[in-house]
């Protein structure tokens, strides 16, 4: 049985000699968040701030949505910044529970999607579609990643320097 870091070298660990987080858990949160995503991008935009904003959500009630149903992202995304030695104790008992609040905040974002779609006839079920299957795309890869799961386990401590 080989060691679980095994397969990962010296810089792939980070100051407090924990596994740097996965790149998927930051691609799943940028999808909880893309609406404050296009936003950002949308206002960095000089000449046309509400250009971008009207290319990717044609209609403005599901951009709305978009940004409310982005907030258990903004959470999730608040919760893996807090992450760092001497967090507080409901920082680190949440921590193992990362996957499981991602998943649920995607479940919520696929629900409000297909709601909007279904019952009030914002958006196109081709866009709901694509969400759906990016949604669970994303999970699988999370469940299925060693460094993710790996970063679960951990949590990052203070190192004593030499002098």
């Amino acid at each position: 049985m080989t060691h679980p870091f095994s397969q990962f070298s010296v810089k792939d660990f980070d100051k407090h000699n924990c596994l740097k987080i996965s790149i998927w858990y930051y691609l799943a949160l940028a999808f909880l968040v893309k609406g404050y995503v296009v936003a950002l991008l949308s206002l960095s935009n000089m000449r046309d701030k509400l250009g971008f904003i009207r290319y990717v959500y044609p209609d403005p009630q599901v951009f709305y949505t978009s940004l409310l149903v982005g907030l258990p992202g903004l959470l999730l995304f608040a919760l893996l910044m807090a992450r760092r030695p001497n967090a507080a104790n409901w920082v680190q008992r949440i921590w193992p529970r990362f996957y499981w609040l991602v998943a649920i905040a995607m479940l919520i974002d696929m629900a409000l999607t297909w709601g909007m779609y279904a019952l009030l006839g914002w958006g196109d079920s081709r866009q709901a579609l694509i969400q759906t299957a990016l949604a669970i795309l994303l999970l699988v890869i999370l469940k299925r990643d060693r460094r993710a799961n790996i970063n679960l386990q951990e949590f990052p401590e203070l190192i004593e320097q030499e002098k």
